[in-house]
């Protein structure tokens, strides 16, 4: 399985300890969270450190809270190590005594449970919990018949399930969720990857109508159904879920059966799931066809179920190698899910897919326009760098070198200067980039470079008071004064062209013409001897 990093929806705690009655600590009051659990009454938290607990738990109906202390923190280091290990035998955690929303589990890792149902989570007779930023890993059904390898949602169970990870899990029917019997459970931005089954690789959903939104299904496997098989008058509402590279013989994302099968599909992705004919989803009966409006579906125009406002078009996401499905700011899925829908958090037209593009976000654009031209030579040691910097910037780095990339910064964040004058030394070749910045992000510019003229032409460098010019700045003529003859006077623009050169003897004045200058910044070079001079001068 690939490494994943995955980013947990919440701002930061969204598991609450309002209104709770007692904290029991475990280990500190109770060393089992079954113990914890059994001494606990409606409206208490059972707080849980650290570390790998090898039990399973039943809330026994009662309304509580168990939660490791990312509750209290929202450090979510804990959710992976606060650990609670069923050993292969038997559900990581029950609930079969009516419970409602209020009984809470969050911020665990449940792993290695083996069981017939639910070898992670079982919720069976009208028992509904809340679980909130769980990472269900690695549990897998008995041997043979099993149903939801990390979670069953039974008889008229309609758990809450918000930020919660399904990885490796397996069944024979839903390697991670199986959904029978008004198995109405709710996923709120949850994650399903390398999860499988005979039948629905994620999820297997059977006479119930779960709810799915701002969810990813990533690299699932199953014969039927990639990520979902939906089965026996079950209705699914799938909305802003993105599937991307499940496997499947029929159906790379989904597959729907025959009697009834139709689920509701609205603002999705699908792409680069693999299945026979690359069908994404796979209807077997056109009679009860899903429904699926405003989706981006790879290769379904020509289906039957192609519904309004549906496109086929790269989705443009930011790095699909790397597991990032946000979206690039090109991206044909932004602005056009369902008009219908509630807008983006941004306030624009809801886009397709879990990630929405933040459009008030504003990032800089890129620095240009380097002085001295990238790739020049020739360039006096007194060179001022200048660039444009790109719209929106309000701070830059600047980083200047001998090394390709440049590594030596020397700006750091500071406002957004357009100039710089370095200490260059001759015959010697420069890398340098501007970074611009501002509080929604950067944008690193390209490497650009530079050579200094050789030590030949430059000799070495006197700025005292031998030699002065004015007016400075000059218009016309700038008189040019030294303190004996000048054997010759080189004049260089900021990009390091010759503009004026003089290669004879001069006397110890001269009267240079620059009427003809463009204006701005020039740099003039006096010879005398093994000594070269400089000045700087403005034309305006």
């Amino acid at each position: 399985m690939k490494k994943l990093s995955i980013l947990f929806l919440s701002l930061f705690l969204l598991c609450s300890l309002s209104n709770f009655a007692t904290v029991i600590n475990v280990p500190g009051d109770y060393s089992t969270i079954q113990a914890g659990i059994t001494n606990a009454v409606s409206g208490d938290t059972v707080l849980v450190e650290a570390g790998t607990y090898n039990e399973k738990i039943n809330f026994g109906g009662k309304a509580i809270t168990v939660g490791s202390l990312f509750l209290t923190t929202g450090d979510e280091s804990y959710i992976a190590s606060t650990i609670i290990n069923a050993g292969g035998n038997g559900s990581c955690a029950k609930f079969n005594s009516g419970e409602g929303n209020s009984s809470i589990l969050c911020g665990f890792t449940l792993t290695n449970g083996g069981s017939y149902y639910g070898a992670g989570v079982n919720c069976y007779s009208a028992s509904s919990p809340t679980l909130k930023h769980l990472i269900i890993v690695d549990n897998h059904g008995d041997a043979g018949d099993s149903y939801g390898g990390g979670l069953t949602c039974l008889d008229d169970s309609k758990p809450i399930c918000d930020n919660v990870q399904f990885i490796g899990n397996s069944a024979n029917e839903g390697g991670a969720v199986y959904c029978h019997y008004d198995g109405d459970a709710t996923f709120n931005n949850c994650y399903f990857t390398d999860n499988t089954s005979a039948h629905g690789g994620a999820i297997l959903t059977s006479y119930s109508d779960p709810i799915i939104n701002y969810s990813v299904f990533y690299a699932n496997n199953s014969p039927f159904g990639g990520a979902i098989y939906v089965f026996n008058y079950a209705q699914p509402l799938i909305t802003n879920c993105t599937f991307v590279e499940n496997v499947a013989d029929y159906g790379g994302a989904i597959y729907c059966g025959d009697l009834q099968s139709e689920p509701i599909i609205d603002n999705s992705i699908f792409w680069d799931n693999e299945g026979y004919f690359d069908f994404q989803i796979f209807a077997t009966s056109s009679t009860f066809p899903p429904i699926v409006t405003y989706s981006n579906i790879a290769n379904g125009s020509s289906q039957f179920w192609f519904g309004e406002g549906c496109i086929d078009a790269d989705p443009l996401f930011v790095d699909a190698a790397a597991v990032d499905f946000h979206l690039l700011e090109n991206s044909p899925c932004i602005d056009t899910g369902n008009p219908d829908s509630p807008y983006d958090p941004d306030g624009t037209r809801v886009d397709m897919g879990a990630f929405y593009y933040d459009q008030s976000v504003v990032l800089p654009e890129m620095a240009t326009t380097p002085t001295p031209e990238n790739g020049a030579e020739n360039i006096v040691v007194e060179q001022i760098l200048s660039w444009i910097n790109g719209a929106n910037t309000t701070n830059i780095d600047l980083f200047l070198d001998v090394v390709n990339p440049p590594i030596a910064k020397l700006l750091d964040e500071v406002t957004a200067v357009e100039t710089f004058d370095p200490e260059l030394v001759a015959n010697t070749t420069y890398y340098w980039r501007v970074t611009c910045l501002n509080e929604d992000g950067f944008a690193e510019g390209e490497v650009w470079s530079f050579t200094t003229e050789d030590d030949t032409n430059v000799g070495s460098i006197s700025s005292d008071d031998n030699l002065t010019i004015y007016p400075n700045p000059v218009s016309t003529n700038l008189q040019i004064n030294f303190n004996s003859k000048m054997e010759k006077i080189v004049v260089y623009n900021t990009l390091g062209v010759v503009v004026f050169n003089s290669n004879y003897e001069i006397s110890n004045s001269y009267s240079l013409n620059v009427s003809t200058f463009e204006n701005g910044t020039y740099f003039l070079r006096v010879t005398s001897g093994e000594m070269n001079y400089i000045k700087r001068f403005i034309v305006k």
